[in-house]
């Protein structure tokens, strides 16, 4: 929440320093922002790290190897499924 931490943060990836002030003085992207977080609380996101695997898994908390691999495993399994019908 350091306005000051944030500019030099995005001057150091190479963000045009003044830029960036200006934005975050300005609130330029906050509802987008806000709007995006909603989103992603909605679909269980309560932190961070959170990463969202083709729209159905969600994978919490840092996380193993081992615990992606499974993960993609899953996926693959998935994919080659045939599609039921209701």
């Amino acid at each position: 929440s350091d306005t000051a931490v944030l500019i030099d943060t995005a001057a150091s990836v190479g963000l045009d320093k003044q830029e960036a002030k200006q934005i975050l003085d300005r609130d330029t992207y906050a509802s987008v922002v806000r709007q995006r977080e909603s989103h992603w609380t909605r679909q269980g996101i309560q932190g961070v790290p959170a990463m969202v695997i083709n729209e159905k898994y969600l994978l919490s908390g840092a996380q193993g190897i081992d615990n992606y691999c499974q993960m993609i495993a899953q996926l693959e399994t998935d994919s080659e499924k045939p599609a039921t019908q209701a």
